[in-house]
């Protein structure tokens, strides 16, 4: 199931971007470990969370960010909290 619609997390609230200060390549590397851990082919990842293979890669290696939208489902279809893929917490 897709999520569509603007989220606020916390205190955030829009677009997870190179320019935040939250490092991109760290949130990637944790979204791909748990990807990997619960056995999520990219593809299974991405349809869950209503993106496109690539740009869930594009994310796990820190080429890109994304939105808050994105973020929330993302964790969702991990089923982990959103705070953590940013944080490690």
């Amino acid at each position: 199931m897709c999520y569509n619609k603007i989220v606020e997390i916390g205190r955030f609230t829009g677009f997870i971007t190179m320019d935040n200060a939250y490092s991109t390549t760290e949130i990637g590397r944790r979204i791909k470990q748990k990807r990997l851990e619960i056995k999520y082919t990219r593809e299974k990842l991405a349809n869950a969370a209503c993106i496109s293979d690539k740009f869930l890669y594009d994310i796990e290696v820190g080429n890109k960010g994304m939105s808050a939208e994105t973020l929330l489902n993302i964790s969702k279809a991990l089923d982990i909290s959103a705070d953590w893929i940013l944080n490690g917490d």
